[in-house]
């Protein structure tokens, strides 16, 4: 699963009205109450893609999502205070392939990234995929 983008949810989010006063284009939108896989969407939401966060090395999404939010301040601003947005969020994929001594990790964000988010109002998330290689004995 992709995780490398950008979204605004809420529960009383009209996206409709959204995608027609913004100038940046959803990749994805749903709407409370849609079918979503066995059950149904709780919010309405607005998604942006910014690339294949499972190709792409965390460095890239990193440099990638600091220039599209350095590029569009005023735009993601105005998305993360559209009336109805509850959640808003920059989701960046980090996959680690674990070896057998690993005992933990972390994932910062570079100052500069942090920077631009706090001045279009975005929440840094890291979605952390854990690879393992499976022995023979573990099959």
């Amino acid at each position: 699963m992709n995780h490398f983008a950008i979204f605004a949810h809420g529960k009383s989010l009209d996206v409709d009205a959204l995608a027609e006063q913004s100038t940046l284009r959803a990749d994805k939108v749903w709407r409370r109450g849609e079918l979503r896989g066995a059950g149904r969407y709780q919010t309405s939401g607005f998604l942006i893609g910014l690339g294949n966060g499972a190709e792409l090395t965390y460095g890239a999404q990193v440099q990638t999502a600091f220039e599209f939010l350095r590029d569009n301040q005023h735009q993601l601003l105005a998305l993360g205070q559209f009336e109805g947005v509850d959640t808003f969020i920059l989701g960046v994929q980090f996959n680690i392939q674990l070896e057998e001594n690993t005992v933990g990790f972390t994932v910062d964000f570079p100052a500069r990234l942090m920077e631009q988010a706090l001045k279009v109002g975005v929440n840094l998330v890291a979605y952390v995929s854990l690879i393992r290689e499976v022995c023979e004995g573990d099959a």
